[in-house]
């Protein structure tokens, strides 16, 4: 699946690289939602048409990464989104790994490094 009209949620507690992303993704023609933490992106889900994609940071305050992992897949609507983590954590694979996200990308981010990431995380959803 290519990006242009693929739904994004982001869930970055860093306000410049959530919307520095978000910036991007919209550029390529996607339709993005944001959150700043996992309680945050949880409402989100809640409150719109399911993504397509979620672009998940690990260390985030109030709710963290992996605890909005366990969330998720809690919800059987949910659960078969996939999950692309973004983290500056050098254990992030192991972590992503143990909740059985398949895709992770270590910060600082190369767009295009990303971009290809999440069209594989697309094409096998």
């Amino acid at each position: 699946m290519e990006l242009s009209g693929c739904r994004i949620l982001i869930v970055e507690d860093e306000e410049d690289i959530r919307e520095t992303l978000k910036d991007f993704f919209e550029s390529e023609g996607c339709i993005v939602t944001t959150a700043c933490h996992g309680k945050d992106a949880l409402n989100e889900l809640r409150a719109n048409e399911a993504p397509h994609l979620i672009l998940l940071d690990l260390m985030m305050p109030v709710m963290n990464g992996e605890e909005f992992v366990s969330h998720k897949n809690a919800h059987a609507h949910w659960n078969q989104i996939p999950i692309l983590i973004m983290s500056a954590d050098h254990h992030a694979a192991e972590r992503a790994e143990a909740m059985n996200v398949k895709w992770c990308i270590l910060k600082p981010l190369s767009l295009n490094h990303l971009v290809s990431m999440a069209e594989e995380a697309l094409s096998v959803a």
